[in-house]
């Protein structure tokens, strides 16, 4: 995805708005985020997901929300 293309920003590193974040960055964002599944695959919870990754989801689509729970 490219954000320059949908006219989006996310932080950098240093907070400031960016429509160019490197993959690392990306990776950055959903650190401390956990999904909590039971044993039959059922999502239970997630965890600490705040507002850039929900935006970033978002832009990926559908079906990566559906892996957070968003928007199901």
């Amino acid at each position: 995805m490219n954000f320059q293309q949908v006219h989006e920003t996310v932080p950098d590193q240093k907070g400031q708005p960016t429509d160019h974040p490197t993959i690392r960055r990306m990776f950055q964002v959903f650190e401390g985020i956990s999904v909590l599944y039971d044993a039959d695959g059922m999502l239970l919870d997630v965890m600490n997901i705040w507002d850039t990754p929900r935006k970033v989801l978002s832009l990926f689509g559908t079906e990566y929300e559906a892996v957070y729970g968003i928007g199901v």
